[in-house]
């Protein structure tokens, strides 16, 4: 199980069963607090999201793994110089990097299912914190053009760069 996926609170939203998520989860109990008239289909996706962000976090694990394996072997620098890349923050970082990717496939699917854009982006923003534990955030320009987008997390930096 990923780093961080310890069960810390309880929230429920009345259409939903009760369901275990992480604590600070801000998106995820404005969800449940703001929207606690969600139809079973909505109520449904609410409550599946501590199972999706788990799932896809480790899916995002694997394909860094492999990813890391593909450039070891395609790597022309003797072992010692390549160190870095095994840096247990660097690893994390490409994985959190990976796990945005596969969110953006995550809103487009809840998208077209509920057909509300906010809920879907604050569904998101929900299992970006689920599965990393860090809030979604979005980066300016300069960060886009310049300094990278690795230490964001959620896909609005993907709309950013779409606009540089």
């Amino acid at each position: 199980m990923p780093r961080g996926f310890e069960v810390e609170a309880t929230y429920r939203c009345n259409s939903c069963k009760t369901t275990l998520w992480r604590s600070g989860n801000k998106a995820l109990e404005s969800l449940a607090n703001d929207h606690n008239d969600l139809d079973f289909k909505l109520g449904s996706l609410v409550e599946s999201l501590p199972r999706s962000a788990q799932h896809l976090y480790e899916l995002a694990q694997l394909e860094h793994k492999r990813l890391k394996k593909l450039w070891a072997e395609a790597c022309l620098f003797p072992a010692q110089e390549r160190s870095d890349l095994t840096h247990e923050d660097q690893d994390r970082s490409l994985v959190n990097c990976i796990f945005d990717l596969i969110s953006v496939g995550f809103f487009q699917e809840k998208l077209s299912y509920c057909e509300n854009k906010e809920f879907a982006s604050i569904l998101v923003d929900a299992l970006t914190y689920e599965a990393t534990g860090q809030v979604a955030t979005v980066p300016t320009e300069k960060e886009v053009r310049i300094l990278g987008t690795q230490n964001h997390r959620g896909i609005a930096k993907f709309s950013v760069a779409s606009r540089v």
